[in-house]
């Protein structure tokens, strides 16, 4: 079953960055069932199929989707606030060259927003950085009506996406592979204590349920996320340039 026909009736972004890690969660544990039951996965296929087709991986992608916006100020939390603003700010930018033609085609596109000069971002922090934020939600929602001509800022917000959900789930990432390693493990100690051949699938479906453990310990981190967040509000801001 391709991820398009498990996809029924949603976009790219919601195929990749929900689907996707909802079923790296789910893997784990699909892998165990391959190993321990073969033929049960034959059996189950049309179902599984059929859940999907009557709308089951739309509603995993809509919760994984919440799991992900939940976690996300945490996030922001981590980084010293939400990447775009923080990129428009006179205190947090890291060229102030850059930040200058930033605020001058800012000013030029949005004429009624007054874009806050330092001295009024340090006197009223809140209040500059609602305009920063407003122009932000401006620009976001400009470039998401023009996929096209900003493909860029649409493949950098998968690549968010994916990560801040993937990061969102890690729980219950690391619960399913230890889970179904063992369980997997268990019955390969079963066998050889009553002298009875493993099957060789099951010590190579561990070795990958370990490096999933793995990837999501030590690779799904906040850090991780934030380079993605980083990286997709430098090319939401780069619109500027065709925009203003």
């Amino acid at each position: 079953m391709a991820l398009t026909d498990l996809g029924i009736g949603m976009d790219q972004y919601d195929r990749n960055a929900r689907l996707k890690p909802a079923l790296l969660v789910i893997l784990p544990a699909a892998l165990a069932v391959v190993a321990l039951a073969p033929d049960a996965v034959l059996g189950w296929s049309g179902g599984i199929a059929l859940i999907f087709q009557l709308g089951g991986s739309f509603l995993l992608a809509q919760i994984v989707g919440d799991i992900g916006k939940k976690k996300e100020p945490k996030l922001f939390e981590y980084c010293g606030g939400r990447p775009t603003e923080l990129l428009l700010s006179h205190q947090h930018a890291p060229s102030k060259l850059v930040l200058a033609e930033r605020h001058r085609k800012l000013a030029k596109l949005f004429p009624k927003f007054k874009i806050p000069t330092a001295d009024a971002e340090k006197k009223d922090p809140k209040a500059a950085l609602d305009i920063h934020t407003a122009c932000v939600d401006k620009i976001r929602g400009m470039a998401r009506a023009d996929k096209v001509k900003f493909p860029d800022v649409h493949r950098e917000n998968i690549h968010y996406g994916f990560r801040r959900n993937l990061w969102g789930l890690k729980q219950y990432g690391i619960a399913t592979a230890a889970v179904a390693a063992i369980v997997v493990c268990a019955v390969m100690a079963g066998s050889l204590m009553s002298h009875e051949p493993v099957h060789l699938a099951q010590p190579v479906i561990v070795a990958i349920n370990l490096l999933l453990l793995l990837v999501w310990i030590f690779v799904v981190t906040r850090a991780w996320v934030k380079r993605a967040a980083m990286l997709y509000a430098e090319r939401l801001l780069e619109t500027l340039d065709a925009l203003a």
